[in-house]
C-alpha cells in the first residue's frame, strides 16, 4: 500500500491528464463540509494544473456495502479513473476488493489495518506501523511500566503491538479490557477502578471519548492521579470544554498543527473552528 499526502498529489503521480474520479462519502454529520472540500479541492487542481477531472460524488450510509459494491459496478462500466473514500470500514471493504482486483486506483483516507498489498490501494493515514511506533514512543517518554488497555476491537492490537514489544522481562504486566458496544460503559469502567490502576490507553472511535470519559468521571476514574493515552487520531477534534476542571492527565496524537497559517485558512474556508477540523477531511 503506497501513502500519499494529498488528494492532488495522487492524481499527479497515478493518472493523466483526463480523470473521471468517483468520491465515496459517509452520509453523516460532517458530509457537507467534506463536500465542500472535494470540491473546493477540485477547484483548485482544474485552476493551477492542466488536469480535466470530472467528479462523481456518492453519499453512503455507513453500513451498505451492498449498494457501494453496485455503484462500484456502475462505474466501472462508465471509464471510472480512480475511486476515494469513504471511511467507514465495512463499505471500505467491498470497494478495496474490486479495486484491487481491477487495479482502479484506490484512494483510502481512513486507517486500514489489513493492509493491500496491491499497487492500486492508496492510502492517506499513517498505516499500522507507524501508528504503533509513534504509541510506543509515548507510552515509554511517559515512563509506564503497567497500564490498562480500554479498547474497543481487535484492531487494537495492530495500534499497540509495538508497544507491546518494547516491554522488558521485568515490567508489570499489562491489562486488556474490552469496553463492548456500550452506550453503557459503567459496569466495565468500575472493574477496572477495582485494578487499582491509575495509567490507561483508551482505544476506540473519536465519537465514544466523550461518553466513556463522562462515565469514567461518574465512577471516580478521572481523578488527578489518572493518566490516559487516546489513540484516534480525531480525538483532537471533540468539543472538551465541559472536562475544563479535570485534573487528569489525556494526551493523545495529533497530525496537524491547528495554529499554522494553513490550518487558520482551512478553517475560515469551511466556517469552522481549526481545532474541530478531522484528520480525514484535513486531507483534502
Amino acid at each position: 500500500m503506497r501513502v500519499f499526502a494529498t488528494l492532488p498529489e495522487f492524481l499527479e503521480n497515478c493518472l493523466g491528464f483526463c480523470h473521471f474520479v468517483a468520491i465515496f462519502l459517509d452520509d453523516d454529520e460532517y458530509v457537507e463540509e467534506t463536500t465542500f472540500a472535494v470540491k473546493n479541492t477540485l477547484k483548485i487542481l482544474r485552476a493551477k494544473t492542466t488536469y480535466q477531472v470530472t467528479e462523481h460524488i456518492i453519499k453512503l450510509s455507513k453500513e451498505s456495502s451492498f449498494e457501494a459494491g453496485q455503484f462500484v459496478c456502475d462505474l466501472i462500466r462508465n471509464g471510472v479513473s480512480a475511486i476515494f473514500g469513504p471511511e467507514s470500514p465495512e463499505n471500505n471493504e467491498i470497494i478495496q476488493s474490486v479495486a484491487a482486483s481491477l487495479q482502479i486506483p484506490y484512494f483510502q483516507n481512513s486507517w486500514n489495518p489489513q493492509e493491500e498489498a496491491a499497487t492500486s490501494v492508496f492510502n492517506l493515514r499513517p498505516n499500522s506501523d507507524a501508528l504503533s511506533r509513534a504509541l510506543a514512543a509515548l507510552v515509554r517518554e511517559n515512563d509506564w511500566k503497567t497500564y490498562t488497555v480500554m479498547y474497543e476491537n481487535e484492531d487494537s492490537l495492530l495500534r499497540l503491538r509495538e508497544t507491546l514489544k518494547q516491554r522488558k522481562p521485568n515490567d508489570l504486566s499489562i491489562a486488556f479490557i474490552c469496553l463492548g458496544s456500550g452506550p453503557d460503559y459503567r459496569t466495565v469502567l468500575k472493574q477496572i477502578k477495582k485494578t487499582l490502576d491509575t495509567r490507561f490507553i483508551l482505544d476506540c472511535k473519536a465519537d465514544r471519548i466523550l461518553d466513556i470519559f463522562r462515565q469514567a468521571k461518574e465512577v471516580g476514574l478521572l481523578k488527578d492521579y489518572h493518566s490516559y493515552i487516546l489513540t484516534d487520531l480525531d480525538a483532537h477534534s471533540l468539543d472538551w470544554s465541559e472536562f475544563n476542571e479535570v485534573v487528569s492527565n489525556i494526551s493523545s496524537i495529533r497530525l496537524m498543527d491547528h495554529e499554522s497559517d494553513a490550518a487558520k485558512n482551512i478553517g475560515k474556508l469551511w466556517r469552522i473552528d481549526p481545532k474541530r477540523i478531522k484528520v480525514s477531511r484535513a486531507q483534502y
